[in-house]
């Protein structure tokens, strides 16, 4: 891991957060690429900031195994990460976000355009979650993490190696009311 975030940095990617996902989902990302759900509000590549979060997302439902699962690291180009905008509205509260972002980006979310934004899931301020559009999914990257998951009782971490831990803070990103 240490390796691969070295050369990534060097070639200007940036880390932006962690995606949980059933072993065999995670390896076709990190072989075939990252592809985001898109056609709605709200579709894209979600990620998250902290590695507890994502883990919650690492049960296979298909076969129903609740054990193992994997996370990766996700990577933007470095330009995408510099307009990575921080939300003010918490995302769940979804008519005031829509027009938080509408008014800071010029347009509605969903479109097909170059975006990504970071918010609080609910108004609890807890848990981040980082948003990329379709397009910036398609420049993105994904490697194996290192940090080992045990999907019973929701997910939990069961090592976070201290030489990953140290290369996992996601880009800073802008407040949405200095874009305006």
């Amino acid at each position: 891991m240490r390796d691969a975030d070295k050369r990534l940095r060097d070639n200007g990617y940036v880390f932006v957060g962690f995606k949980g996902a059933p072993k065999h989902k995670a390896m076709d990302a990190v072989n075939n690429g990252l592809h985001a759900r898109m056609g709605k509000d709200w579709s894209g590549l979600y990620v998250a900031d902290n590695p507890q979060v994502a883990a919650g997302y690492t049960a296979d439902d298909e076969t129903g195994s609740a054990k193992g699962g994997q996370l990766v690291r996700v990577y933007v180009p470095r330009q995408d990460a510099k307009n990575l905008v921080n939300m003010e509205t918490p995302l769940s509260k979804e008519s005031t976000a829509k027009k938080e972002f509408k008014d800071t980006f010029g347009f509605r979310i969903g479109e097909d355009r170059s975006y990504a934004i970071r918010g609080y899931e609910r108004e609890d301020r807890e848990s981040t979650e980082t948003i990329l559009s379709g397009k910036v999914a398609a420049r993105a990257v994904a490697i194996p993490s290192t940090i080992k998951v045990d999907q019973r009782f929701g997910g939990d971490i069961t090592d976070y190696p201290g030489a990953e831990e140290r290369r996992s803070t996601p880009a800073s990103g802008t407040d949405s009311a200095w874009r305006r």
